[in-house]
């Protein structure tokens, strides 16, 4: 409906049920370029998980064709592990993912990585698929059927992730159950995680502000819900952390 002069006017709309639609998972910036993990859906059913790519800063995006995270696929809502701006504060030259497995409900969650350089070439990512006899990860190129779930944590919908440089350590924040608000941390993206805490509230789609962390301390939004703000709305808070 758009009412220039007080005299609404009515256009046919599109059932929204029958045509696609698409939301972000997560967003990456390697330097200047911007790198957009999205999911397509339709009538509450995902579709698909992509890649799209910006090179000036979020005017124009291109999505990747060729997605193979489809139907069954753990890795259709990725969310991007952010390592500082522009990714500086990356020591491996691997741009890392952690896949939610299901559509809708409480999921476990699983891993992927790719070389920095390579982010859009959707066959060279691999996939964790569990540890060696000396404890270190294995990565199994292109077939993501092996992949093996992160001990601990389980969401029931995106979180953000990132390596916070104040405490050295990977930082989760995600909606487990019930959308209850949970803060998982550890030494290495494959793990161990670790629950730090569980908050008695809601968060809908929280995610971790890289920007701006502290020695001790990080910012996150989330959309609303008991305890974090209105429902729905954008909220900005901080959590301080006690190190141990």
């Amino acid at each position: 409906m758009h009412v220039p002069n007080g005299e609404p006017q009515f256009v046919l709309g599109t059932d929204p049920s029958t045509r696609r639609g698409d939301k972000p998972t997560s967003l990456l910036a390697l330097g200047d370029t911007l790198v957009l993990a999205g999911h397509a859906h339709m009538a509450m059913t995902i579709l698909y998980g992509y890649i799209a790519i910006s090179e000036d800063l979020g005017t124009t995006w291109t999505e990747i064709p060729g997605s193979p995270w489809t139907g069954g696929s753990k890795f259709k809502r990725m969310m991007f592990i952010n390592m500082g701006r522009g990714y500086s504060l990356n020591e491996d030259g691997m741009v890392y993912g952690i896949g939610i497995a299901s559509d809708h409900g409480l999921s476990d969650l699983y891993l992927a990585r790719v070389p920095v350089e390579q982010v859009t070439n959707y066959d060279a990512y691999s996939y964790f698929a569990g540890f060696e006899g000396d404890g270190s990860p294995i990565f199994v190129p292109r077939d993501e059927s092996v992949a093996a779930p992160l001990a601990g944590p389980k969401a029931s919908m995106q979180g953000g992730v990132i390596f916070h440089p104040g405490i050295q350590r990977y930082l989760m924040l995600i909606p487990a159950k019930d959308f209850v608000l949970e803060l998982w941390e550890a030494p290495e993206p494959w793990g161990p995680w670790f629950l730090a805490q569980r908050f008695e509230s809601e968060a809908y789609a929280p995610a971790i502000i890289s920007k701006d962390t502290g020695p001790d301390f990080f910012y996150f939004t989330g959309a609303g819900g008991a305890g974090i703000g209105d429902t729905y709305q954008l909220n900005i808070s901080r959590i301080v952390m006690t190190l141990k």
